[in-house]
């Protein structure tokens, strides 16, 4: 009798988790008594407003399309206003709201300018000659079949995900048609389609469907000649101070399809390792950065994170974060001097877990907060390394 094979499921957001901070990973595996801290959604939920109203509004222009009617610029910002009010009700929030205001007039002119692109793109979505359907799908689970739900990457490795926008677009220089996968990205980050973990699922999905189909809503049984030999991903970046910044697409070609899968599940099997792992220090390091100061629920447990943020922004700004949970907070102080003896040989740039010289490196995951670490130079025997706090620009 053959041994059934043990499904792994997982989502993009989980990929994306480990490689920001392994640490994080390994946390939200390995549960503790004291739990995590408060984390304020306050921003997230404008932006899962704002990206919700966006698709509301596609769906209703391709409905506008199909029947004829006018494709109104006007009508459709009003409309995408009038959405994003019952959207953000939905969060108990409001436009009267200033900080609610201020967040949105930020990025008013990528919104507007989004208005536009889905507009304009209307007309350039493929047609089903037979049904007549427009063949672009807002908010679509992607599975093969009832029997192969998710996107299989082998047997034993799926992953569940949806696309914000996935359709057949007709190429402007009257080649093939291709597919087209879109993501909306409301957040500051630049989103690039080439280290987006759902992004690239998602294309994944799609150049396994357009060589073996089988869901009955995408591309099976179609009298049309798509593009089979790749997909084009897209991430429209809201937030983008550059115009160039604003679309961000790549090409992801199907001869480059099982390199992809294969680093896809070789990532898997290191977090299937560290949610085994009893070591979090050895087996999944952290790399603080941006998102422990406010974002990270786990910060009250790693060291490192608690050095960078008391470093960075002062040991008051880490006491208020933790002090949102009781007993994590109780915890915090009992081992509070052993924190300042920490900060202490740090800013004497001697490594707090074996007094060795720190040294300035490259960091190996650089971003608008890391450029450079402080790492010991009896590094990788001593694990110990945070990011070199830059100087804040004068106003």
């Amino acid at each position: 009798m053959t041994k059934k094979t043990k499904l792994i499921s997982f989502s993009p957001s989980t990929i994306s988790k480990y490689i920001d901070c392994n640490a994080s990973s390994w946390y939200s595996f390995h549960e503790d008594e004291k739990g995590e801290l408060f984390v304020d959604k306050f921003y997230a939920d404008i932006g899962n407003a704002i990206h919700e109203s966006l698709l509301e509004l596609q769906k209703y222009a391709k409905k506008k399309f199909y029947i004829g009617d006018d494709i109104d610029y006007v009508f459709f910002i009003n409309f995408f206003y009038t959405q994003l009010d019952l959207q953000l009700e939905t969060f108990s929030l409001s436009m009267k709201n200033t900080d609610v205001e201020e967040r949105i007039v930020s990025i008013r002119s990528g919104i507007e300018q989004c208005v536009k692109l889905i507009l304009t793109d209307i007309k350039f979505w493929a047609v089903d000659p037979t049904s007549k359907e427009i063949l672009v799908w807002e908010e679509q689970w992607l599975d093969h079949n009832d029997k192969k739900e998710g996107v299989y990457l082998d047997d034993s490795i799926r992953s569940k995900t949806r696309a914000d926008v996935i359709g057949i677009y007709n190429d402007k220089n009257d080649n093939k048609p291709y597919v087209l996968v879109r993501d909306y990205k409301t957040g500051k980050s630049i989103t690039d389609p080439r280290t987006d973990p759902g992004l690239l699922m998602r294309g994944i999905w799609s150049l396994i469907e357009l060589n073996n189909p089988l869901a009955n809503w995408f591309v099976i049984n179609r009298d049309l000649d798509i593009n089979d030999s790749y997909v084009i991903l897209e991430a429209v970046n809201l937030g983008a101070k550059k115009s160039s910044d604003f679309s961000i697409r790549s090409i992801l070609y199907y001869k480059d399809l099982p390199a992809i899968v294969g680093s896809f599940s070789n990532v898997i099997n290191k977090i299937e390792f560290v949610k085994q792992s009893v070591d979090q220090e050895i087996d999944a390091p952290a790399s603080p950065g941006g998102l422990c100061k406010d974002y990270c629920p786990y910060l009250h447990r790693c060291n490192f994170g608690k050095q960078h943020v008391a470093l960075r922004f002062g040991i008051e700004s880490l006491e208020n974060r933790i002090h949102s949970n009781q007993k994590a907070f109780t915890d915090y102080v009992s081992n509070r001097n052993l924190l300042l003896e920490q900060l202490t040989f740090i800013s004497m740039q001697q490594c707090p877990n074996c007094q060795s010289e720190l040294h300035e490196v490259p960091s190996p995951k650089k971003n608008i907060y890391i450029k450079k670490l402080l790492q010991c130079s009896q590094f990788p025997n001593c694990k110990f390394q945070i990011p070199t706090l830059l100087k804040k620009k004068k106003n």
